[in-house]
């Protein structure tokens, strides 16, 4: 029974990161991990004006591809050199982003996405669609956006490792705070 206990403290300072075969496996128990410590999309200061580096699990997907979000709700994309631009837009903790296709009815092709995971790194965000259409269509369900410095230097998997160990490191901080408090709290009982 002990070295079960000895076991379970020693995982939670080194927990085994999450493994797949593909984002949507991997990212499913990273946002599990680490959407406690997400900020919120109101906060746009977070995704506003800075350079997204998209990641995908795709093989096809070599192409560099940023993403920008500018205050006016202007969304602009440009892939290896190629530039789109569309719009964007914060609605009841869902953000849209795409573009108006006729001018006469205001109709618009966009996706809606809810937020996984956002810090000053890291902008992950779930296609708000049915899981099951988009397995079946091969469409992955997250949106997955990381800041350029890790878009050049990381792959897909690498980067939802750094996601994931970032905030292991944090918890790991707090937890063995609370056990030096709980010692403590448990010498002065005894001391007492």
């Amino acid at each position: 029974m002990e070295g079960k206990f000895l076991d379970r403290i020693a995982e939670t300072f080194n927990p085994e990161a999450p493994d797949g075969q593909t984002l949507d496996q991997v990212m499913d128990k990273v946002t599990g991990a680490v959407k406690a410590h997400s900020e919120d999309l109101r906060e746009e200061h977070f995704y506003l004006k800075k350079h997204w580096v998209e990641l995908r699990d795709d093989p096809g997907f070599h192409e560099l591809t940023f993403h920008v979000f500018n205050p006016d709700g202007e969304y602009l994309r440009f892939t290896d050199g190629q530039f789109f631009l569309g719009q964007w837009r914060y609605t009841g903790n869902k953000l849209m982003v795409g573009k108006k296709v006729n001018e006469e009815d205001d109709t618009y092709e966009a996706r809606v996405y809810e937020l996984a995971y956002m810090d000053d790194e890291f902008f992950v965000m779930k296609v708000l669609a049915n899981p099951n259409r988009l397995a079946k269509e091969k469409e992955s369900k997250y949106f997955f956006l990381v800041k350029e410095a890790y878009g050049r230097k990381y792959d897909w998997y690498e980067a939802t490792q750094l996601l994931f160990r970032k905030h292991q490191n944090n918890n790991q901080f707090f937890i063995l705070v609370a056990i030096i408090v709980l010692l403590l709290i448990a010498l002065i009982v005894l001391l007492s």
